[in-house]
């Protein structure tokens, strides 16, 4: 049953701050009502049904502090601007306390007021006194304590450029929360730094995931400075119902009566996957109000995912289904995803999954990857990220740079699929490579304490044994290894085929022996280079250039590929590559 409009929470979407990121730096709105009407309408939310409003306000007297558990962080800033909105309210109605001539000396504060409330962003400066707006400051854990996720002084100042450093006693905000989706939010910096914003009285929050738990440091905020605890559910579908019931509701949209919002709310969550929250609804009524005048059904409130082109209709699964071959890869990747999805769907954290895709070139370890992450994507149970990495791109060049690129590497792919290529070339054969060791070092942390993101190291059969064996931690935290074996001459004709389809062209059956002639020669010649599917791409393209020879002459565009274009092209490639284990120089410059 849909939750009543009057328990709907108030969304509470983050405004920019000059000068900084979003994820760094940000800020939203206090709910606006009074206080009888605030605690009537979060207590009703599921979400919020484990917080003990009477409890948490009546133990932190004028110094409100509190550090909400979490798997939904943003529950926990919506938690944090309720209460704060209480807090402040139950005494009467809202003021805004001015600041006196020379009290904020950070030319930051200047240009965060005037960007924090803008008109830009539905707010103006000018009138914030006069209509008792009141702001909570949404804080990254690195503004306080730039080492706590391994920046080095260089990428700390290339980061911050010409700006002073930031200065979180010398912020106007009204409450304070400490909060970040990936790394470590607490820390003996991070403590001290907050130190002089506790001497306020104003509330203070730390938002944290099951993964970011410090122990040690939550009883030292509990003790010295008097945290409490509380836990923020994630919500129901009947509860976003009613959010975006309310949402089209006040945009004056007309509804079928038999419109069926439990489903609009399932499919914008499968679309949006990890990024989903409640704003996603609000938009959604945005973009469906425009519509004014028409009746909206269900159909309207079907947001449509982009699709990569060629594809269709047809879902990331359908994709990998359709891959030639790998049968028992597709197995088993199927099982493994499918409990990955479970996990989540029962709102546990994963288990760690990541993977390990072995087998000679060609043989569509990436395409799986990248499949991978789509596929988790369109489940509702990740982002659909997909982030490709070399040794270029995970080493560092000196000691201690490593492991801020690999950090940087799984923010990118957060909730995603983080694809490492040709892995095995992490670790010399000699095993003399400190810069490697730190690399898996490093891998396995994030491995830990990022279960959402699926980590896929691909590389060939030897190369990937001596990845494995190299760091205990990361064979333990590989859940799978797929072999891909190389593809049959049959296998590679069908892969010729469908590249030949998907160019709008048709392979001739008489080409059929011609192909296979070609696979076998080519196999013996090359051997472990031998490239499997590239090879039938290779073929293609040759072909292809036969006929758009043949087509520049004649003047023709409807010119369709004939036996004699594979042939030539057949002939020209196997000529290029020489006799077996004779590699032929290049031609060009040296």
């Amino acid at each position: 049953m849909a939750e009543k409009e009057n328990t709907i929470c108030c969304c509470v979407p983050l405004r920019n701050v000059e000068h900084y990121p979003r994820r760094k730096l940000a800020c939203c709105a206090f709910p606006e009502g009074s206080y009888s009407k605030l605690k009537e309408t979060f207590c009703a939310a599921p979400q919020f049904s484990e917080l003990d409003i009477d409890k948490i306000l009546r133990n932190s007297g004028q110094r409100l502090r509190l550090i909400l558990t979490t798997d939904d962080l943003y529950y926990a800033r919506q938690a944090a601007a309720y209460i704060s909105a209480m807090a402040c309210y139950r005494q009467g109605e809202p003021t805004v306390p001015q600041p006196s001539d020379g009290e904020w000396e950070d030319p930051l504060v200047e240009a965060f007021l005037a960007e924090a409330f803008s008109g830009a962003n539905g707010c103006d400066v000018s009138d914030a006194g006069r209509q008792g707006k009141r702001k909570l400051l949404v804080v990254s854990p690195e503004l306080l304590d730039s080492n706590i996720n391994g920046l080095l002084d260089e990428e700390k100042a290339a980061a911050s450029g010409d700006r002073k450093p930031f200065r979180l006693n010398c912020c106007p905000s009204d409450a304070l929360l400490v909060t970040s989706d990936t790394g470590a939010v607490l820390s003996e910096t991070v403590i001290a730094e907050l130190e002089s914003f506790l001497e306020k009285e104003g509330p203070v929050f730390i938002a944290l995931k099951s993964s970011q738990i410090d122990l040690a440091l939550i009883d030292e905020l509990r003790l010295t400075y008097g945290f409490q605890l509380a836990h923020v559910r994630q919500t129901t579908d009947a509860y976003l119902a009613g959010v975006l019931r309310q949402a089209l509701a006040c945009r004056g949209v007309n509804i079928a009566p038999d419109i069926d919002f439990n489903a609009a709310v399932t499919h914008l969550r499968s679309v949006r996957g990890a990024f989903f929250t409640e704003q996603d609804l609000v938009n959604l009524a945005s973009r469906v109000s425009a519509k004014r005048g028409c009746l909206i059904q269900t159909e309207d409130l079907l947001f449509q995912k982009y699709r990569p082109a060629g594809r269709g209709s047809r879902s990331a699964a359908d994709a990998l289904d359709d891959m030639i071959g790998l049968e028992n890869v597709k197995e088993t990747l199927r099982r493994q995803l499918a409990a990955h999805v479970f996990d989540i769907r029962r709102g546990f954290p994963p288990a760690h999954r990541s993977l390990a895709f072995a087998g000679p070139p060609g043989t569509g370890k990436t395409e799986t990857a990248r499949l991978t992450a789509e596929i988790l994507g369109e489940a509702g149970c990740g982002t659909g990220r997909f982030v490709e990495a070399g040794r270029e791109q995970l080493i560092g060049k000196y000691v201690g740079h490593t492991s801020p690129r690999i950090a940087r590497l799984f923010e990118s792919a957060r909730g995603g699929v983080l694809f490492i290529d040709e892995a095995g070339a992490l670790i010399p054969a000699d095993g003399r490579d400190s810069f490697a060791f730190e690399a898996i070092s490093a891998l396995v942390r994030h491995i830990e304490n990022e279960p959402e993101t699926v980590v896929i190291f691909a590389t060939y059969g030897d190369a990937m044994e001596r990845l494995i064996a190299a760091d205990h931690g990361l064979s333990s935290r590989i859940a799978q290894v797929l072999t891909f074996e190389d593809y049959t001459d049959e296998q590679l004709l069908l892969i010729l085929q469908k590249l030949s389809c998907d160019r709008g062209l048709a392979l001739p059956e008489e080409a059929r022996e011609t192909c296979f002639d070609f696979f076998r020669e080519l196999r013996e010649r090359k051997g472990e280079r031998f490239g499997n599917g590239r090879e039938a791409r290779r073929l293609l393209e040759g072909a292809v250039e036969e006929l758009a020879l043949r087509s520049l002459k004649t003047g023709s565009r409807d010119a369709a590929l004939c036996a004699e274009d594979i042939r030539t092209a057949s002939a020209r490639l196997l000529a290029q590559e020489g006799a077996k284990g004779q590699r032929l120089p290049r031609v060009g410059f040296c």
